[in-house]
């Protein structure tokens, strides 16, 4: 489900409803067309998790503004408030499901995720929410290459941290200790997703303001920020490190 869609075609209509002028004066017919188009995706995008409503947004999609000719025999378009209220009740439906299921999920992600970027992403800055996640990631790794390597002075940070801290030929951090060849291909495998989630999802907006994205964009990744938390937490047990709070880098 598209909930950005949902809660601005819910916005948009309860303040047709709360508009005292709203049953007195022809609508915008651009309004109009934007509102029930807005209806038809959604209906579109729920028809199979929620078949009935999905058939109901469509009934009432077509009855939402009405054709009149007013007193001078002028074309008119009216807004019929039954219509709305069965509309704006569907709506409601759709986004408290959504928020009960989302609630659940964040049962499944990683604690120093929820820390970091929970609050954000609640408050809707869904950007932000996803770049302090990876951000929180990148942090974590410095904290444990200083504890492995105390000896030195500076630490790597992003892709030159992820090179050397999960290097296939003689990882600092291995995910498994017994070198098989399983343990080589699960050692570059997450080699490559951490390399990745630095490349693809940090640094672009690390360096830049352009990128804006969805509500559900930045909770697939900061499931795949909790995902990363995981393996670094498995990596760590396996190989009996004793992961103290160290200063901040």
């Amino acid at each position: 489900m598209d909930m950005d869609r949902i809660n601005s075609t819910f916005n948009q209509l309860n303040n047709l409803i709360n508009r005292s002028d709203t049953y007195l004066y022809s609508i915008n017919p651009d309004i109009a067309a934007k509102i029930k188009d807005s209806l038809l995706l959604i209906a579109e995008d729920i028809k199979n998790e929620y078949p009935g409503i999905s058939n109901r947004l469509r009934k009432n999609r077509e009855f939402l503004f009405m054709n009149k000719n007013n007193y001078n025999r002028s074309f008119c378009l009216l807004f019929n408030p039954f219509r709305a209220g069965g509309i704006l009740e569907a709506l409601s439906f759709l986004l408290e499901a959504k928020t009960e299921n989302q609630e659940c999920l964040w049962n499944y992600v990683h604690q120093s995720i929820i820390t970091s970027s929970k609050k954000l992403y609640l408050d809707g800055h869904h950007t932000n929410a996803a770049l302090v996640a990876f951000i929180e990631v990148n942090s974590r790794l410095k904290k444990i290459y200083k504890i492995l390597k105390p000896e030195e002075d500076k630490i790597p940070d992003g892709v030159d941290l992820m090179n050397k801290i999960f290097s296939e030929k003689s990882p600092i951090l291995p995910f498994r200790t017994e070198n098989t060849e399983t343990d080589k291909n699960i050692q570059r495998g997450f080699h490559f997703m951490f390399t990745g989630a630095i490349l693809a999802l940090r640094n672009p907006k690390a360096h830049s303001n352009d990128e804006i994205i969805s509500a559900e964009e930045a909770l697939r990744r900061l499931m795949f920020a909790s995902t990363l938390m995981y393996a670094i937490d498995e990596a760590i047990s396996n190989n009996g490190i004793n992961e103290i709070s160290t200063k901040e880098i």
